[in-house]
Order: structure tokens, then C-alpha cells, then sequence
């Protein structure tokens, strides 16, 4: 089974692209069969016929974006029945557009766009040939929720302080609006990713196991001589949470653990978050999610 690390690129538009009101693009990157983001859409404000959004790179194309009815601020539930569009894309950091072929609403007032990301696909850079990307930017006002995931079936929740450059399109329907639930169709969900095979005599680290996890996530390495090693724990942002081990040890396997909180004791909120592991010249960083 093939070994798979992700982490979630955020990335500085170039100073050019500013007027266009979104200066950073997030992604999945790699993404692997799975990878999505989540953005929280109301429908009180007339019936749904289609979406905007500030998409990176115009050579890039979401291979199906869902709409499914939800709850406010609740992560998406992808086995309701969804409106499903095929194969989406837009222009290189502008606005692309979808629109659906009858207006919709949803029963609970709420629904969700759900973005896939096209799967071993990386986020490097900006505009064209840069990689598949949505638009963001921190506000001064607390945001609709979005979510991202590796497998569309759990969800990370984004700092609210954050809006993601999705917006949806109303339109002022006659007669009577048909719901999501009413018009979807079941959703084909991805395979869950199985963890590769520990290797017997390699310098590496595996995957962190559970995925997502609460309270407490077990960081498994094998070493192939010994070595110093440096495991650590960062945030979202980049900012170091935990360093969770530093020394040198033996040949051999190991195990860590983390029980999501820093280094001053104090318990981390839900949210994604990655271990870094740098042991003999190697070095791995793979995501986790912690949900409380």
C-alpha cells in the first residue's frame, strides 16, 4: 500500500493579484481521494442557483464539487443525498462560477459546497501551474464555517477568523423551490486510506494512528542505526505546539504519543494539526486531526 503524507498548503498571492480581495489560497496538498474543503452555505437568502469562488489555478479542475444539506456550524454529513457537479473549474486567481440547472434550497435553511481536491495533485505556487487552491483571508468578523478533510468523512473546523472565498448565488425563483435532499443523489464515497506496512529497516515514520483522534495520538517511527531525533508538533500556522520528543536512541522501533496539549500543559483546541520527525538525514511531516 503506498505511503501517503498531506498537509494543508497555504500560500501569499503575489502583491499584483491583491485589488482581487483574496491574497492567500489554501489547498490539500498532496490531496489523495478525499481531500476536500467544506464551506457552510445559507439558504435564507433565496433560493441557491449556484456559487462563486476565487480559484488559484485555471489548468486545475475540481473533479466533482457536492452540495448536501446540513446544520449550521456542524461538519457536513456526505451520506445524505447531494447534488453532484463534475468536473469544475475557473480562471487562474480569479472568480470561477457554477450554477446549477434548477434553484434549490435546503429544509434546514443550511447547506454545504463541498470542494474535492483532484487527488495526487500539490499546491507549490501561484496563479497558473501553481495547483489547485480556494482563496482566504483572516476578517475582523467571525465567518461562515469551513472544514477541511482528507477522506470526506472527518472534518477539521478552520478558524472562524477566517473566510474562504466562496460565495453563494441567489435567485428570486416562482412557484415552489425543490430542496437538496428532494433533487440529490447518493454520494460515492472514497476508500478510507489504510496506513502502509511498517518497514523493517528503514529510517521512517508512520502514519499517526488513530486519525482523527481525541485525546491522544500514538507517532510510531523505526530507525535503521542510531540516531538523533527531533519529533515535534506544529499548528496550522506554523507555530511550534509540542515538542514531543528530542534525543537520541536506539535501532529499532518506537512509539510516541501526544495528548493534545502544548508545551506549557495547557490542552490545543480542535483543529489540524502535524508531527514532524527529522531522525538520520530523514524527514516527514504528516497531518492530523484532532476532534474533541
Amino acid at each position: 500500500m503506498k505511503h501517503i503524507s498531506t498537509f494543508v498548503a497555504i500560500l501569499a498571492l503575489i502583491p499584483v493579484m491583491a485589488h482581487a480581495g483574496y491574497e492567500s489560497v489554501i489547498s490539500v496538498s498532496p490531496a489523495v481521494n478525499g481531500s476536500s474543503i467544506a464551506v457552510e452555505v445559507p439558504t435564507t437568502g433565496g433560493a441557491l442557483s449556484g456559487l462563486r469562488w476565487f480559484h488559484n489555478d485555471g489548468n486545475q479542475v475540481f473533479p466533482r464539487v457536492v452540495i448536501v444539506e446540513g446544520q449550521p456550524n456542524t461538519p457536513p454529513d456526505l451520506t445524505n443525498p447531494g447534488l453532484i457537479l463534475d468536473e469544475v473549474t475557473g480562471v487562474s486567481t480569479g472568480w470561477g462560477e457554477l450554477y446549477l440547472a434548477s434553484p434549490v434550497t435546503s429544509s434546514t435553511g443550511t447547506a454545504y459546497a463541498v470542494f474535492f481536491f483532484p487527488a495526487d495533485e500539490a499546491t507549490h505556487s501561484l496563479g497558473e501551474g501553481g495547483g489547485p487552491g480556494i482563496g482566504f483571508r483572516e476578517t475582523e468578523v467571525e465567518n461562515p464555517a469551513f472544514y477541511i478533510s482528507t477522506d470526506a468523512v472527518h472534518w477539521a473546523r478552520f478558524d472562524s477568523a477566517y473566510e474562504l472565498g466562496v460565495e453563494p448565488v441567489y435567485t428570486a425563483a416562482r412557484g415552489e423551490v425543490r430542496s437538496i435532499s428532494e433533487m440529490g443523489v447518493q454520494i460515492a464515497l472514497p476508500d478510507p486510506v489504510v496506513p502502509s506496512e511498517r518497514p523493517q529497516s528503514a529510517t521512517r515514520m508512520l502514519q499517526p494512528h488513530p486519525n482523527p483522534f481525541n485525546p491522544r495520538v500514538e507517532l510510531s517511527y523505526s530507525l535503521s542505526a542510531p540516531t538523533s531525533v527531533q519529533l515535534r508538533v506544529y499548528d496550522i500556522r506554523g507555530r511550534l505546539v509540542k515538542m514531543v520528543y528530542s534525543g537520541r536512541q536506539s535501532a529499532g522501533d518506537h512509539l510516541a504519543t501526544w495528548d493534545g496539549v502544548d508545551d506549557r500543559g495547557k490542552q490545543v483546541a480542535s483543529g489540524v494539526y502535524f508531527a514532524r520527525f527529522e531522525a538520520g538525514g530523514i524527514v516527514q511531516t504528516h497531518q492530523m486531526v484532532l476532534v474533541r
